[in-house]
C-alpha cells in the first residue's frame, strides 16, 4: 500500500528552507482577503503528507506519521493517518461517511469512535482566524522559495497599539486573546506567518509567535505531494475496516487496549507447556488424595485395634 511520496517540500519548517526574492506591505484588507482565498483553497485541496519524528508526546515511539486527505465530488472529506514505529505500521486513524475508525495493523483488529485528535493533526492548518478588523493588523507579502516551490510568505501582525491607552482594547480583536483587561497577554498569536503555495493556491505552512517574538506554534504539511494520482495507492486505502471489534470514545483509549492485549510470558508458552502443566498438576492432585486416604485408613485401623 506504501508508495514513494517523491518528497517535494523539505521536513522541517524553518527559514533556512525559505529564499525571500522579495517583500512588500500590501494592505491588510487585501492581505486578509487573500488568507481568505487560500484557506477556501486549501479546505478542497487533496494531500499525502509525510512528517518525520512528529511532535507527539503521547506517543513516543512513533518516528512518522503520514496524513492522506482526499476531497470527494460530494464535498466529503475523507482523512486517514497511518503512525509508523521503529518496526513498521503500527496503527491508523481514519474518516470516512461512516464515521472514524481506529486500526491496530499488529493485532489485526479495529475499533469504532470517535475524538482521533492526532487525525486531525493536519487538518487543524484549515481553520480560519477570525480576523475580521482589518485595521487592527498590518500584512507583509513576500515572494519566497519553500522546498523549490514559488511560494508567498503572508505575515500578518497585530498593531502595535492595540491595547495601550486610549486604543482599542485587545479582546475587541477578533481572533485574538488577551488579558483580562485587554493588554497584550504573551500566550497569544501577536504575529502569523501563512506559507501559500503560488500554483495551487493552498496553505502549506503556518507559524505563530507571541508578543515577545517566541515561536510557540509551528504546523506544517512535512514532505508532501499535492494533488496526488490516487490510483497508484490502494484503491481500499479510505475504507471502512470489514469488522470492528469493539467501541471506543478517544485515542487513548483504543490504545490502552491495544497494550492490555499484549503477549505476556505466561501467554506467550506454548501448547505443550500447559499440557505437560496440566499433568503434573492432576498427579499433585492425586498425591494429596491418596495421602489424605493413607492417613484416614490407617486411623481406622488404630481405633479397631484399640
Amino acid at each position: 500500500m506504501r508508495q514513494s511520496l517523491g518528497i517535494q517540500c523539505a521536513a522541517v519548517f524553518v527559514y533556512l528552507t525559505c529564499v525571500i526574492v522579495c517583500a512588500g506591505n500590501i494592505d491588510s484588507a487585501d492581505g486578509l482577503e487573500a488568507l481568505e482565498k487560500a484557506f477556501q483553497k486549501s479546505s478542497k485541496t487533496d494531500y499525502i503528507a509525510e512528517i518525520e519524528y512528529p511532535q507527539m508526546p503521547e506517543y513516543p515511539e512513533i518516528t512518522k506519521a503520514v496524513y492522506y486527505r482526499r476531497c470527494m465530488p460530494d464535498g466529503e472529506v475523507l482523512l486517514r493517518a497511518d503512525f509508523h514505529d521503529a518496526t513498521g505500521l503500527s496503527f491508523s486513524f481514519m474518516s470516512n461517511k461512516d464515521g472514524q475508525f481506529a486500526i491496530g495493523h499488529r493485532k489485526k483488529l479495529a475499533a469504532r469512535g470517535g475524538a482521533f485528535q492526532r487525525l486531525f493533526f493536519l487538518e487543524s492548518m484549515n481553520n480560519r482566524p477570525l480576523m475580521t478588523k482589518a485595521e487592527y493588523f498590518t500584512c507583509d507579502i513576500s515572494d519566497i522559495t519553500f522546498g523549490g516551490r514559488a511560494c508567498s510568505l503572508l505575515v500578518i501582525k497585530i498593531v502595535d497599539d492595540v491595547g495601550k491607552e486610549g486604543k482599542p482594547k485587545l479582546h475587541w480583536v477578533t481572533g485574538f486573546l488577551g488579558s483580562g483587561d485587554g493588554g497584550i497577554n504573551e500566550l497569544i498569536p501577536y504575529t502569523r506567518e501563512f506559507i501559500i503555495d503560488k500554483e495551487q493556491g493552498n496553505i502549506l505552512a503556518i507559524r505563530k509567535y507571541d508578543a515577545s517574538g517566541k515561536l510557540y506554534q509551528n504546523s506544517n504539511l512535512g514532505a508532501f505531494v499535492l494533488s496526488p494520482d490516487w490510483g497508484k495507492y490502494s484503491h481500499n486505502l479510505f475504507d471502512s475496516p470489514k469488522k470492528t471489534h469493539f467501541d471506543v470514545s478517544t485515542a487513548g483509549q483504543f490504545r490502552s487496549i491495544l497494550k492490555s492485549m499484549d503477549k505476556t510470558p505466561r501467554e506467550k508458552r506454548g501448547l505443550r507447556y500447559w499440557q505437560v502443566a496440566a499433568a503434573f498438576a492432576i498427579l499433585e492432585i492425586l498425591t494429596i488424595v491418596l495421602m489424605a486416604f493413607i492417613y484416614c485408613n490407617r486411623n481406622t485401623k488404630t481405633a479397631t485395634i484399640k
